[in-house]
């Protein structure tokens, strides 16, 4: 894989002005943090660039005097596992990886934007502004696109997805397994359209990665799917598509946000970094979906 390039002192000076002052701690080294890139260049000094936008609402939401902000997040899930949690300050991870959790080894691995835990819950925030939910890469080149025998197209193994078989050093991922273990039985029969090949990939990834990382620490999950509400009809679908296999138990823990909905709330409070937080999404929101 090529070296990654960090970025000069002038691309992070942008950076750091396009994203919300207070949230600026949240970045451990923001010479070697993982910086959002196009094309190869890294694109988060753009104004309406979503990683920015993500680092700035959850980065400052982990601060210890965000507890009036959290309690709007609390309102708008209607979720009392993260209502309860989010009276406090959680540890915060941006862009996290852990590739042992869904085993990626070597390929990319799934990276959640925004991490939250808590000695008893752990929530994986999937963020967007504009942009659609992320494909899996393997179709139609590696894939035909379909959850059967035959599908493989690289390697010719009988397995109904190559993802589920060691391909060279790349690892078997444990997608299937988590996400059959949530769902209903027979919810993935063969010899149908795979429900993951489209936007659902990134979904279902989100999904697994709280649930596994979950069950490995003996705490409560949660998968909350954040993106404006002006956007909904096409997330929603996306999202609903993932979630209806599965049991009503799980399916409660994938939860929706909507940022415009935060920041009318945040803009109406009176507390100074509610207010201060929501003037701020309100500017980007408005760059964004102009």
């Amino acid at each position: 894989m090529k070296k990654r390039v960090p970025p000069s002192p002038e691309k992070l000076a942008r950076i750091r002005a396009n994203i919300h002052m207070p949230a600026q701690a949240a970045i451990p080294d923001w010479e070697t943090f993982d910086w959002h890139r196009s094309n190869g260049a890294i694109d988060t000094d753009v104004p309406h660039s979503s990683q920015a936008f993500c680092i700035s609402v959850w980065g400052t939401l982990a601060r210890g005097d965000a507890g009036a902000a959290r309690a709007a997040v609390a309102d708008l899930l209607g979720d009392q596992a993260s209502r309860d949690a989010l009276r406090e300050a959680p540890t915060l991870r941006l862009e996290h990886v852990s590739r042992p959790v869904l085993n990626e080894y070597l390929g990319k691995a799934t990276n959640i934007d925004a991490f939250l835990i808590w000695p008893g819950l752990a929530i994986a925030v999937e963020s967007k502004l504009r942009e659609d939910y992320g494909p899996c890469s393997q179709a139609p080149r590696n894939c035909t696109g379909r959850y059967e025998v035959g599908s493989d197209l690289k390697t010719g193994t009988d397995a109904p997805c190559r993802l589920e078989v060691q391909d060279g050093k790349r690892t078997p991922r444990a997608y299937w397994e988590v996400m059959g273990s949530l769902a209903h039985p027979g919810a993935y029969p063969t010899g149908e359209r795979c429900p993951f090949a489209g936007g659902g990939y990134q979904v279902m990834r989100t999904i697994a990665f709280a649930a596994r990382h979950a069950e490995r620490q003996g705490c409560d999950w949660r998968a909350v799917f954040v993106f404006p509400g002006s956007r909904s009809l096409r997330s929603g679908k996306t999202i609903d598509a993932v979630t209806e296999p599965l049991l009503g138990e799980h399916k409660k823990r994938v939860l929706r946000l909507d940022y415009e909905a935060l920041a009318r709330r945040l803009v109406s409070s009176d507390d100074p970094t509610s207010l201060q937080l929501g003037r701020y999404m309100e500017d980007r929101l408005a760059t964004a979906l102009a």
